[in-house]
């Protein structure tokens, strides 16, 4: 068996020398600036093939069921309803954005998560607002066809403008900020003589989630 071992250690030792040779020339027949490119990765290859080979590991084994599986998205888009991040239970981040309605006076009514949550942001933007001019109120409701609490002023649009209306989400705001399980934030928008109205654009809200302990 020590005669065996021996041989086998030999045997390691030839290989390598006999690779590091084979490197040596292959690298003397390219340009200076190839060769400090491709020699530390030359050198790390053959001390991994002779380190595996040593302690006999196979270095192509598939990864073991404990492998930590990481994952990744192709692009910029994200298609989930919310992130979540930070220690602890973490914190969810729903942010949504929708088309505006039309022919209706509630343009705009975006769902709060099923459990209480903070309105980070949130606002209309009016690519063409309507023929007549407009009154707009932004809102929290219960329901999505109310205006139960204000957020916020009413804004006066003037007919076929463009306009962009944010929430107040301020400490000023106080509790309007603060959506109950499953309300709403809600853009009311009104034409001339209660009219309703089939304005172009999108609206958007954000919402922090309450973690559950």
């Amino acid at each position: 068996m020590e005669i065996i071992k021996k041989n086998k250690n030999l045997v390691i030792v030839g290989l390598a020398v006999l690779i590091a040779v084979v490197g040596f020339v292959a690298l003397s027949s390219k340009p200076a600036s190839a060769q400090l490119s491709d020699q530390p990765n030359l050198w790390e290859a053959l001390m991994f093939k002779w380190a595996s080979q040593e302690l006999d590991v196979d270095v192509l084994a598939e990864p073991s069921g404990d492998s930590l599986a990481l994952g990744a998205v192709a692009g910029p888009d994200i298609p989930h309803p919310y992130l979540k991040w930070g220690g602890g239970f973490g914190v969810r981040v729903y942010p949504t954005a929708i088309a505006l309605k039309t022919a209706t006076t509630t343009i705009c009514a975006i769902q709060a998560p099923a459990a209480t949550s903070t309105l980070l942001s949130a606002g209309v933007k009016l690519d063409v607002s309507t023929t007549t001019a407009s009154i707009v109120d932004l809102a929290k409701a219960t329901t999505a066809f109310a205006t139960t609490t204000k957020i916020g002023t009413t804004y006066n649009v003037a007919a076929n403008a463009q306009a962009m209306i944010n929430a107040s989400t301020t400490p000023a705001a106080g509790d309007t900020t603060i959506f109950g399980p499953n309300e709403w934030f809600v853009v009311n928008m009104v034409g001339g003589a209660g009219l309703t109205v089939s304005p172009t654009g999108a609206c958007h809200a954000t919402f922090e989630e309450y973690p559950t302990f």
